[in-house]
C-alpha cells in the first residue's frame, strides 16, 4: 500500500485528502493553519505538523508527499522534499516561473526522484478523444483553434487569500487557466507567435492583476489559435471550449470545463463513444475544473508498480509556464 503525506489543507486539498483515503495510507499532515484540521477525518497514528520544517525534521516512511498548497509556495517545498529523498505531486501550476520548474526537475534528477504534476483535465473523456484523433491522423492538417474561458470568480473567493495577490498567485494564467494552456500545448504543439490584449476590465480592487486576456498566435506546426479568457462570468461559469477546424473535420469540445463534446463532423467517422466524465471540483461559492483527480492518483499507482509511465511529468509543467511568461511578455500597451 502507497504512503502519503499531504502539505497542504485548503480546498484542493481536501479533494486529495479524500482520494488518499481510498488509494493507500496517510501518514503525515501538513498545514500552517490548525483550523484546517478541524472535522478532517485521520485514522489514528496519523502524524500532524504545523509547518514543513517541523515535518522535515526527520525522514518518515513516505513514498509519495502531495503539495496542494498557495502557487507560490510550491517551488520551494517541492525542492526541499525532493532534497530530503521524497516523491513529489505537485498541484497547477507546477510554479510561478520556468526557472524555478528547472529547479524542480533538476532537484529531482539529481536525487533520484519521482516528480509529478496534476494535469487532471487531459482526463476529460471529449479530450482524450480529440487527442487520439490527432495523432492517428483523422482530422488531417490543424488549420485554427479557438479557446474560450469563461469563468466566474466572486468576492468570497478572493476575500483574506493569497489568491488575491499577482505575486502569490500570479494571475488567470496561473491560476484558472493552465489547464487550458497545458491541453492546447499537448494536443497542438509549441506556441510560437503571440499577440496579447489583457487588462482589469471590471475594475475590481479586491485582487491586482488583469481579469481578462484575448491571446491571438500560432503554433509551430502552423495551426493559428485564439484564446479569450475571463473571470468575469455574470453569477457563474459559463464556457470552457476549445474547437478545431481541420482539413478533415471540425471538432468543438464544451460544456463548463471541456466537458462535453458539443459539435463533431470528422470525414468517415459517423459515431464515437465516450467515456462517462467526472464531475467538476465544487467549492461552495465557486466550481473549478474537472474532478478527474482519481484518475492522477490510478496513474500514480500504476508508475509505482511498475505498470505505467508517469501521465504529466515536471517538463510538461514547464511547458505550460513557457507559454505564460511569451503570452505576458508579448502584451500590447493600449
Amino acid at each position: 500500500m502507497l504512503k502519503f503525506g499531504l502539505i497542504g489543507l485548503g480546498r484542493i486539498g481536501k479533494r486529495h485528502l479524500s482520494l488518499i483515503h481510498q488509494v493507500g495510507k496517510l501518514v503525515a499532515l501538513c498545514d500552517t493553519n490548525k483550523q484546517a484540521f478541524e472535522g478532517v477525518k485521520m485514522d489514528e497514528g496519523v502524524l500532524v505538523f504545523y509547518s514543513l520544517e517541523d515535518l522535515l525534521r526527520e525522514k518518515h516512511d513516505i513514498d509519495l508527499m502531495v503539495i496542494c498548497t498557495p502557487n507560490y509556495l510550491h517551488a520551494s517545498q517541492a525542492i526541499s522534499l525532493l532534497n530530503f529523498g521524497y516523491n513529489v505531486l505537485c498541484e497547477k501550476p507546477m510554479a510561478m516561473s520556468v526557472s524555478e520548474c528547472m529547479q524542480m526537475n533538476a532537484t529531482a534528477r539529481k536525487n533520484g526522484r519521482r516528480l509529478f504534476v496534476v494535469k487532471q483535465n487531459r482526463f476529460n473523456p471529449p479530450v482524450v478523444k480529440l487527442k487520439e484523433l490527432i495523432e492517428n491522423g483523422s482530422l488531417g492538417a490543424i488549420y485554427s483553434v479557438q479557446v474560450n474561458g469563461f469563468w466566474n470568480r466572486n468576492e468570497d473567493y478572493f476575500k483574506n487569500s493569497w489568491t488575491a495577490s499577482k505575486e502569490k498567485a500570479g494571475g488567470i494564467l496561473h491560476t484558472q487557466f493552465s489547464h487550458f494552456l497545458d491541453i492546447t500545448s499537448w494536443l497542438f504543439g509549441e506556441l510560437h507567435v503571440v499577440h496579447t490584449l489583457s487588462s482589469n476590465q471590471s475594475k475590481r480592487v479586491d485582487f491586482n492583476y488583469d481579469d481578462t486576456f484575448v491571446i491571438s498566435g500560432k503554433f509551430v506546426l502552423g495551426a493559428l489559435v485564439n484564446f479569450h479568457f475571463s473571470i468575469n462570468s455574470f453569477s457563474s461559469n459559463m464556457e470552457g471550449s476549445l474547437t478545431v477546424l481541420a482539413e478533415k473535420g471540425s471538432v468543438k469540445i464544451g460544456g463548463q470545463y471541456l466537458n462535453t463534446l458539443d459539435y463533431f463532423c470528422v470525414q468517415g467517422i459517423e459515431k464515437i463513444e465516450l467515456a462517462e466524465g467526472a464531475m467538476a471540483n465544487n467549492y461552495g461559492s465557486y466550481s473549478g475544473s474537472m474532478s478527474n483527480h482519481h484518475l492522477v492518483y490510478r496513474n500514480i499507482l500504476e508508475v509505482f508498480n511498475g505498470e505505467s509511465q508517469v501521465a504529466t511529468t515536471g517538463e510538461d509543467g514547464i511547458k505550460t509556464l513557457e507559454m505564460i511568461d511569451l503570452i505576458i511578455q508579448s502584451k500590447s500597451e493600449y
